[in-house]
């Protein structure tokens, strides 16, 4: 049984009787909050849809690892600096992008990076990784492979984050 006695919680079990803190037992949510991505040398839909996937994918596993989403909605030059520096955030970047287009094929390869600024903290290496994609031009068309690529790498980016908040 436990019993919470001024911020503290008393576990009781058998004759033990133990004391524990409060903030040892919950510990307060993350809220982070996510910067709009940007395309860099891409085509928007592929920046679109990493964010997209991102925040889909932190929005269904970051509450059950303590992780809140919150979407900054305007473009960050439009942000008060004032505020942003007291939040948490994180920003996802197009870094590379090459496309090779043949006469019935195109291959492109694309680089992401995921940056982020935690209050009171140094500013941390960000996460970096690529994907590619090649098809053929009649079976799928450059859009669609473009959106499944940037699909892939959201959801990729938002797993590894979660996984470095885990460890920390």
């Amino acid at each position: 049984m436990r019993f919470p006695m001024f911020g503290l919680s008393v576990l009781l079990q058998g004759c033990a009787l133990l004391l524990l803190s409060s903030s040892l037992l919950f510990a307060a949510p993350l809220t982070v909050h996510i910067a709009p991505f940007a395309a860099g040398s891409a085509a928007p839909p592929l920046a679109e849809a990493m964010f997209d996937a991102f925040v889909d994918e932190l929005d269904s596993a970051g509450p059950g690892q303590g992780v809140n989403v919150e979407i900054i909605k305007i473009p960050l030059t439009e942000v008060d600096p004032g505020w942003l520096i007291r939040q948490d955030w994180v920003e996802g970047t197009v870094v590379d992008y090459v496309e090779d287009v043949g006469c019935c094929s195109t291959e492109f390869k694309v680089s992401a990076r995921l940056q982020e600024h935690l209050t009171g903290a140094e500013l941390a290496a960000p996460l970096e990784l690529a994907d590619e994609a090649f098809f053929n031009h009649d079976e799928t068309k450059l859009a669609d492979e473009q959106v499944a690529v940037g699909d892939r790498l959201g959801r990729a980016l938002a797993s590894r984050w979660l996984q470095l908040q885990a460890s920390r």
